[in-house]
């Protein structure tokens, strides 16, 4: 079980243990998720979740995520992480993506995005203010690193692979050589 699903599952514990004994109470779990590595220039594809955890509906959802839009590592290509909602019935969940290209290498920090919710159509409703689970860290290689470490293993893997093909031709020449001689001669004996 990795970092991610681990905070994940005690979240979702926590927060519903903590608002459980309220009934018809909504409770939002969000989630940002993207690529941990990546290399410089790639395209990812940055997926937000949203989860009412709670017994009750959430109302007037809307995402943010200035972190990721300003970001110096990271431009958005298609998609925005500022969406709406409505309404989302316990037990409900929705999802939206977004693409985003990697332009400066090296390992980032980036913060979490924002959830603001109410519990009630009411004027007076508390508006509730959440933020997605984790604040993720990217490491972006640059693409001479990775194309440095890429050609190093095609390196290795070419002397393994003439390796191999001599250890297996040898013996097999070998042996064709030695039964070719030997069908040579008996075939000189016979005939004398």
């Amino acid at each position: 079980m990795g970092r991610r699903s681990i905070a994940l599952l005690l979240f979702l514990v926590v927060g519903v243990w903590s608002e459980a004994t309220e009934d018809g109470v909504g409770v939002l779990f969000f989630q940002r998720e993207f690529p941990e590595k990546v290399v410089q220039g790639d395209l990812v594809n940055v997926t937000y979740t949203l989860v009412n955890v709670g017994n009750g509906p959430v109302y007037s959802l809307s995402t943010t995520d200035a972190a990721l839009v300003k970001h110096k590592a990271i431009k958005l290509t298609s998609g925005t992480p500022k969406k709406e909602k409505s309404i989302l019935e316990a037990g409900e969940s929705t999802t939206f993506s977004l693409e985003a290209k990697t332009i400066k290498a090296g390992d980032f920090m980036i913060s979490p995005a924002e959830v603001q919710y109410t519990s009630s159509l009411t004027e007076d409703a508390e508006i509730r203010r959440g933020f997605s689970t984790l604040t993720n860290l990217i490491e972006i290689e640059s693409r001479e690193a990775y194309k440095k470490r890429t050609d190093l293993h095609l390196d290795v893997l070419g002397v393994f692979a003439l390796l191999a093909s001599l250890l297996t031709i040898a013996p097999l020449a070998l042996y064709f050589s030695t039964s070719s001689s030997l069908k040579g001669t008996s075939v000189v004996k016979k005939t004398q």
